[in-house]
């Protein structure tokens, strides 16, 4: 057990959950706040920014170590690990709902 946000005041709900190994892992919650447990570290979130939709999902990049987070726009923001792009700034037909990456 590495720890939880369950002694902690959210101030959004967490929404998604990734791992760099088997020692640790990160929570995002919707503003893009990031909780790293064990030994995931802290690269960075979106925690005090102003987001035009709110973070859905987490995936982890095996090659780098870092993560990405997306919003149900489209959004992607990149911590440690590279930006490939996004569709942020595309009208969708219906809301991104997770991300995922491949080993």
């Amino acid at each position: 057990f590495y720890g939880s946000t369950g002694n902690m005041t959210l101030s959004k709900p967490i929404v998604g959950i990734a791992s760099p190994d088997a020692k640790g892992y990160w929570l995002v919650a919707s503003d893009g706040g990031i909780f790293a447990f064990g030994d995931a570290p802290f690269y960075g979130s979106t925690g005090d920014m102003t987001l035009n939709k709110p973070i859905v999902g987490l995936a982890e990049n095996p090659a780098t170590g870092g993560y990405w987070m997306v919003a149900s726009d489209g959004g992607v923001f990149s911590f440690h690990t590279p930006f490939y792009g996004s569709t942020g700034d595309v009208a969708l037909k219906q809301p991104i709902v997770g991300i995922a990456s491949a080993a």
